[in-house]
């Protein structure tokens, strides 16, 4: 699953610019390495920009399962994104 382009980075210094791409590239290990069914959680959570509720039904899971998931994503996200 691609992130989608950071278009803002013309506008940042080199330095910067590398940063910002060393985290987006850990970011996005940090999702490729999520199980599929978390993968489609964040999908449909962050691109698809569906409620709790919505996913849950679009899974066939309950809120409460979804949302343990959607913790466990940003946890995992968090650690990406922390050298």
């Amino acid at each position: 699953m691609s992130l989608a382009p950071l278009r803002f980075l013309r506008r940042l210094s080199p330095r910067a610019r590398w940063t910002a791409w060393r985290r987006r590239k850990a970011m996005q290990a940090a999702v490729d390495a999520l199980p599929p069914f978390h993968q489609q959680v964040f999908r449909l959570l962050r691109f698809e920009n569906l409620s709790i509720m919505q996913t849950a039904e679009r899974l066939g899971y309950s809120p409460a399962t979804v949302e343990a998931a959607f913790a466990e994503i940003l946890i995992a996200l968090v650690r990406s994104a922390d050298p």
